[in-house]
């Protein structure tokens, strides 16, 4: 009986990734691939970190729910909260964004590269996480699951599987499409490259204050 739960939430994540998080997610991953998509691999170094940030989010609701559904309804009903997480993380990255295009490459600088990774992985990871606190039905669908469920554990792995199908198309359309597209884009205009970063960083950085303030809703 559990293993159709699971495989239910899966497709309903798998549904929801392919829908309206394909959407929500732009506005945070485009600029950011725009500056690192040199290869698969790192645009695998954005969207990866971003998506655990997502599984790990969808998790912990559904583990609260199976303690209190009313105590993870008010946190995800509250938008301040996502406001102020997502809007913190995304701002940050901005920066560094903004910040590594001015900066020349010479090779003794390893440690300050490591600081910058260190830093932006956690912002991804930080924004995944926040951009899911998010009460659209398929949520809610999973919220009312775990809220049922006959362990903790069962809820956890509840939100595994609607994480792990929600975050699939996810890791294929940006990590592979939408990368391969700011990587024509970048090679096109390779001579502006470096414009083409800074122009990404105040994108993103417009889309953290309009987070900040409500102007964008997910």
């Amino acid at each position: 009986m559990e293993g159709v739960a699971y495989t239910s939430l899966f497709l309903i994540g798998l549904s929801y990734g392919v829908t309206a998080c394909m959407l929500s997610c732009m506005p945070f991953l485009s600029p950011i691939l725009l500056a690192n998509s040199r290869s698969v691999r790192h645009a695998m170094a954005v969207v990866l970190p971003f998506s655990i940030g997502r599984v790990v989010s969808y998790m912990l609701m559904a583990m609260l729910a199976s303690i209190s559904m009313l105590q993870v309804k008010s946190v995800i009903n509250n938008p301040e909260i996502s406001q102020v997480i997502l809007g913190t993380a995304t701002m940050v990255i901005a920066i560094v964004m903004f910040y590594g295009s001015y900066k020349e490459k010479p090779s003794n600088c390893s440690s300050s590269k490591q600081t910058g990774s260190k830093t932006s992985i956690a912002g991804y990871f930080t924004m995944g996480l926040a951009i899911s606190l998010n009460p659209c039905a398929p949520i809610m669908t999973l919220i009312a699951a775990a809220a049922n469920s006959s362990s903790l554990s069962n809820a956890a792995v509840m939100g595994l599987s609607f994480g792990l199908g929600a975050i699939g198309a996810t890791l294929l359309f940006y990590g592979f499409l939408i990368s391969s597209v700011a990587r024509e884009i970048v090679e096109q205009f390779g001579q502006h490259k470096k414009n083409i970063e800074r122009i990404a960083a105040l994108l993103l950085a417009t889309v953290a204050v309009s987070v900040f303030n409500g102007w964008l809703v997910l």
